[in-house]
């Protein structure tokens, strides 16, 4: 038993000690009358709400051929050539401009991150988003529970001023895509806050994409779990960059990048050199736990699937499982086999975000789909 707890506190503290490959987002509720509430529990102001965090590596890969380790990885539909040709990539006009908000969160990058996210999960699709639908779908208010005694004054209820001059809504729209996703520019342009969000302006039908997701943040990570974001969700957002895959050339290693122009408001494509002595921060979508159906698809499909307070605990007992079946006397005729034999085959400078969206109330990330598969075919690794 004591060699047991030994084995168990060393596996647990190298778990520990892997904090670099986690994803923080923040999961609050919001209700139908668009009232977002947030647990401040352990919180001393509204900048340092508890976060969710997510391991990236309980996440799959798009396919069983992929790996942070190869030369080259990048999608078909989403290299050099193809990046330009995004609606994502298009200039702004002038209107979509003049919608302040429209044009601060194109300079954020999170416009291009969701654009090209999307594209990376659903290769044929080609849509630039709405985020005045985001806008109007996130919260019109935020309060909080759990709030310490005498902090009250720090945690007042607050009204978020939905429009193109107020930045009210930009902390909340990983809420507004968990809650209703997000739609192309084309159902709700961005020149304007739509009075409602149930029908596009031509009167069509709205169309949900990456409902059940968040944004989620990521910090100090080497080059190589940059690659392995980008092997699982498809677009990392780093700056002023959307990374998409990567490329070698000449002993050299090149992330694949659609490149934001500041004075234009669009996407230029790119190779940009790798840097791996700079430590990484930066933002991607991500699947939602919760819309998981957790436990039974994890023990059917694999460890992986399993939502990730369950993972550890299993993973302990698996641990234990195997050392009692060790431990267990084998009996002399079991070794023998029975029966005809069975034929297989085997299966295969520390940087600080200089562009980091500072948030005065939540700290940056708040739809369930699953990725739709691929094979090999659809990369170049």
């Amino acid at each position: 038993m004591l060699t047991l707890i030994i084995i168990s506190y060393i596996i647990f503290s190298i778990d520990a000690l892997e904090t670099s490959d986690y994803l923080y987002y923040i999961d609050g509720k919001m209700n139908e009358g668009g009232i977002l509430t947030l647990d401040a529990q352990g919180a001393t102001n509204t900048s340092n709400i508890p976060e969710k965090k997510v391991k990236y590596s309980s996440y799959s890969r798009f396919n069983k051929y992929l790996s942070a380790s190869q030369g080259k990885f990048y999608q078909k539909k989403l290299d050099l050539q193809h990046i330009t040709t995004e609606k994502t990539s298009e200039p702004l006009n002038q209107s979509e401009i003049n919608c302040k908000v429209i044009s601060h969160i194109h300079q954020l990058g999170l416009y291009g991150l969701i654009g090209f996210a999307y594209k990376a999960l659903h290769l044929k699709s080609n849509y630039a988003p709405s985020i005045t639908y985001m806008i109007k779908s996130g919260p019109s208010k935020v309060t909080y529970i759990n709030v310490a005694e005498g902090l009250e004054q720090q945690f007042q209820d607050e009204d978020i001023v939905q429009s193109c001059d107020s930045f009210d809504a930009i902390n909340y729209l990983s809420t507004a895509l968990y809650y209703d996703g997000f739609t192309s520019s084309e159902c709700f342009p961005n020149d304007a806050l739509p009075d409602q969000n149930l029908k596009c302006a031509d009167g069509k039908e709205v169309s949900k994409m990456l409902k059940k997701y968040y944004i989620a943040q990521f910090r100090e990570m080497k080059s190589k779990d940059v690659k392995n974001l980008l092997i699982r969700f498809g677009a990392v957002l780093v700056n002023d960059m959307i990374y998409v895959g990567w490329d070698k050339k000449d002993d050299n290693y090149y992330w694949i990048s659609a490149v934001r122009k500041p004075l234009e408001y669009k996407y230029d494509a790119a190779e940009v050199l790798i840097d791996d002595n700079i430590l990484y921060n930066g933002y991607v979508i991500i699947k939602s736990w919760h819309a998981t159906i957790g436990l039974i698809l994890g023990i059917a499909f694999g460890m992986s699937q399993l939502l990730p307070r369950y993972y550890v605990l299993l993973q302990a007992m698996l641990y234990l499982l195997l050392f009692l079946l060790f431990m267990l006397p084998i009996p002399e005729q079991s070794l023998a086999p029975v029966g005809p034999p069975v034929y297989a085959t085997p299966s295969t400078q520390s940087d600080t975000n200089p562009n980091a969206i500072q948030q005065p109330h939540v700290p940056y990330p708040t739809t369930f789909t699953t990725t739709p598969e691929r094979n090999q075919y659809d990369y170049e690794y």
